[in-house]
């Protein structure tokens, strides 16, 4: 893993490897989780910070990797904190989803029926489905153009395509 670049927001392929960012002012500690074809994830520390974006490179990363965020930091819902690093977050700037929501406890960050100021823990909602993938840009900013089915393997054929698509875990 190298440092990286803080901007553009995102995951951003440049031919050679992946840009990942994620833009925080309370965060403490952001992991990268990569997911491999079995569902299998890698965490990996993001340790560079400029200006709340957390940021790194990854050589050899590009167009299908699944990938999601791990936000350590306060959780006092009182005053809007919400992080809980036992839930996956879906890049927010992510042009690309794979997968579709299983609803069950395991995705809410708070007890079902209950009060939803405390923090609930109970499992990760990685190994239900949902995870942003990274694309590749053109430079006309287009994520999705570029991408042939003969420029990913089968497996990574599956990415939707989005736009704007924000989902907090």
């Amino acid at each position: 893993m190298w440092p990286g670049r803080p901007y553009p927001l995102g995951a951003a392929y440049d031919g050679i490897g992946t840009n990942f960012t994620l833009f925080s002012e309370i965060a403490e500690r952001v992991e990268l989780c990569l997911f491999d074809a079995g569902g299998g994830e890698e965490r990996l520390d993001i340790t560079e910070l400029d200006g709340y974006v957390w940021h790194c490179y990854l050589p050899g990363t590009g167009p299908g990797q699944r990938y999601g965020y791990r936000v350590h930091g306060p959780h006092d819902p009182r005053a809007g904190l919400r992080c809980n690093p036992a839930k996956l977050l879906i890049d927010p700037y992510a042009t690309a989803i794979d997968g579709e929501v299983r609803w069950d406890r395991a995705v809410f960050g708070y007890p079902l029926g209950g009060d939803d100021r405390k923090r609930y823990d109970g499992g990760s909602c990685a190994s239900r489905g949902t995870r942003a993938c990274c694309t590749r840009r053109t430079s006309r900013g287009s994520p999705w153009t570029g991408i042939s089915s003969t420029a990913v393997t089968p497996s990574r054929r599956r990415c939707s395509i989005t736009a704007g698509c924000a989902m907090p875990a």
